[in-house]
């Protein structure tokens, strides 16, 4: 009943030419659906000996995801330690003091690491190269999705740090008792701080606060002082240098993330533009609805009105059986014949003369 045609696409795809252009301008398929001929090709790209550049640049984002995940587990470890530190007590907490800057160096090495990444993205997708190969459309695309998507992830975690740090120096200068927010874990004041971290108004204040802590511990050292009075101040001169630090590669992820940001807010307006454009559509189409129904009640009184008419005037001419019978005469009758007849007869009679 139905034709087997498997061989027939076969021998078309062994007769489709190959490498029909160079890697240099070879159309991807945003060219296809640009130029409209994506129908012209096969669904299978036949140019198999064309490398894709986009694992390679998958490998280059996994060392940032790695850093990541490692700097989140840290600035865990940070937490636990801050806590520690805010207790109260006589013990020696010099050792908890080098890890927490342990743990502070390590944590801003990964960032520093994971923004030389996306910088390296940013620079492959100026220069559309990368390892000597020319860059595809395609290429292009991915890494200009890939910049911002990680840039994106970098912003947030550092920035969550810097809260964490900004909170902690804070308490080390006795301007708040409370380096972390009160929460039932660890994890849960993280995201405490992932909900205040959207406040620019915050951001603002860190900067600032670092600022004026490192100009304070500046005007300290030069004052002399105790030598265990000046590892501290020592500590929180560290302490603020890395949150400028961690700032400056928040405002450089910012500055990536600003394009993106845009296209999202065009396509939050884009979405409500529509939202309102359906209501009115909605109510287009109820008020229809209602025109509909009386029109189709008018349709159906016409049409009994048409009827009505119709039927009236083929009563009033339609014609009446008697008034045609009552034009006719009436036929006479054959007895005034017969009558006529006999008295005839009679006058005959009555003519003949009588015998005396």
């Amino acid at each position: 009943m139905f034709r087997d045609r498997t061989n027939l696409f076969l021998s078309y795809r062994r007769t489709f030419p190959r490498n029909r252009y160079n890697n240099s301008d070879a159309l991807t398929s945003f060219d296809l659906e640009e130029n409209g001929v994506e129908e012209s090709y096969p669904m299978i790209d036949s140019k198999k000996d064309v490398p894709t550049l986009s694992g390679q640049f998958l490998n280059l984002t996994q060392e940032v995801d790695r850093n990541l995940d490692e700097a989140g587990t840290k600035m865990l470890q940070l937490t636990k330690l801050y806590r520690k530190n805010a207790l109260p007590g006589f013990e020696d907490k010099v050792s908890d003091e080098q890890e927490i800057e342990e743990h502070s160096y390590q944590i801003i090495k990964m960032f520093q690491q994971s923004y030389a990444i996306i910088k390296s993205l940013q620079s492959i997708q100026t220069a559309q190269t990368f390892r000597g190969q020319s860059l595809r459309k395609g290429d292009l695309v991915v890494v200009d999705n890939l910049q911002k998507h990680y840039a994106s992830k970098i912003q947030s975690s550092s920035n969550k740090f810097r809260m964490l740090q900004n909170n902690y120096l804070k308490f080390l200068n006795k301007d708040d008792f409370k380096p972390l927010p009160r929460a039932s874990t660890d994890g849960d004041a993280l995201l405490v701080l992932e909900e205040e971290e959207t406040n620019a108004a915050t951001q603002q204040e860190i900067d600032s606060y670092s600022r004026q802590t490192l100009q304070r511990q500046t005007q300290r050292q030069s004052q002399g002082q105790s030598t265990q009075f000046l590892q501290r101040e020592e500590e929180i001169t560290q302490l603020a240098r890395g949150v400028l630090e961690v700032s400056t590669i928040f405002r450089e992820m910012q500055n990536l993330v600003i394009d993106q940001g845009t296209i999202i807010d065009r396509i939050d307006y884009n979405l409500e533009n529509t939202v309102l454009e359906l209501k009115g559509a909605q109510r287009e189409l109820d008020r229809a609805t209602v025109y509909q129904s009386r029109t189709q009640k008018c349709k159906v009184i016409l049409l009994l009105s048409l009827v009505v008419i119709t039927l009236f005037f083929f009563v009033m001419l339609k014609p009446h059986h008697h008034s045609e019978s009552s034009k006719k005469d009436p036929p006479q009758p054959k007895q005034n014949s017969s009558q006529g007849e006999g008295k005839g007869e009679i006058s005959d009679g009555d003519t003949k003369p009588k015998k005396r």
